[in-house]
């Protein structure tokens, strides 16, 4: 062959926060004190999101030259699916993602 292609995946855990502020009482403003009316109440809630981010990268070697002719890398969150349909369809659109700038100069 003229091409070999080999690939990596690498998964890592990653955490997000989001905060929501809640602002009640009357008036309009910012702060603890809202205008004309006085005093509000604010409440902050803040969620924590656990997930698994995925790269996927895969390289294409010249076979005679011994080198790296091309490198496409791709990352996204990563979601388990119990149909194993589903699970194929996922790995076909990551790898189609990575590979759509195949060959490099088109």
């Amino acid at each position: 062959p003229d091409l070999r292609v080999g690939f990596h995946l690498a998964l890592d855990d990653a955490v997000s926060y989001q905060t929501m502020n809640s602002y009640y009482g009357p008036g309009w403003g910012y702060g603890m004190y809202r205008y004309p009316y006085g005093p509000t109440m604010t409440t902050s809630t803040t969620t924590e999101r656990r997930y698994t981010m995925g790269t996927l990268i895969i390289d294409v070697f010249d076979v005679a030259a011994q080198e790296l002719v091309w490198r496409g890398t791709g990352e996204g969150e990563v979601h388990q699916a119990r149909d194993p349909a589903d699970r194929q369809a996922r790995t076909d659109e990551a790898v189609w993602q990575v590979m759509r700038s195949f060959p490099p100069g088109d």
